[in-house]
């Protein structure tokens, strides 16, 4: 498996584990988040992928991290957290693209809830399902491709048209 498939893999498992969390209690799993993270790293180092570029994949989580402190708490530090341990083991598009694709579905549920729900502004959402769907919308086909091989993606392809 190539590290890059593998750093995808670790992020995918990260980010399903703290979905479970933080739907249920409102946190993530700090251990998991910081040991994935420190792993992607040790991973970058190791493969000298460590440059000005990577370096930057952390700015967003960083930029999360003020907002957080700005608002008091009303934006989770611990998203921040998952974002910056995300940074260690994507590549920084992947991490913009996935928060990016994040924010616009956590804004069309906001509105849902204030539309259709008739909540107000202040009902607390969890940020890290949004997460993992805007990765999973960026990069399935990825992780798809990582598992299994071109012909068994052309049969399956097959299958589902013609089921």
């Amino acid at each position: 498996m190539h590290h890059l498939q593998l750093r995808h893999f670790v992020a995918l498992i990260v980010l399903c584990c703290n979905t479970w969390t933080d739907l249920r209690k409102k946190e993530i799993q700090l251990p998991i988040t910081l040991t994935a993270g420190l792993f992607g790293f040790l991973l970058a180092v190791k493969t000298k992928d460590v440059n000005l570029i990577y370096l930057a994949g952390f700015a967003v989580g960083g930029l999360l991290a003020c907002f957080s402190m700005l608002t008091c708490g009303s934006v989770g530090l611990g998203d921040a957290i998952l974002l910056i341990s995300t940074a260690a083991l994507l590549p920084w598009d992947s991490v913009l693209t996935s928060f990016t694709a994040a924010l616009v579905l956590s804004a069309l549920y906001s509105l849902f809830l204030l539309v259709i729900r008739h909540k107000d502004r202040k009902t607390g959402i969890a940020f890290v399902p949004f997460l993992l769907a805007g990765y999973l919308l960026c990069y399935a086909p990825f992780l798809f491709k990582a598992v299994l091989s071109e012909d068994q993606l052309i049969l399956f392809s097959h299958k589902l048209l013609h089921f």
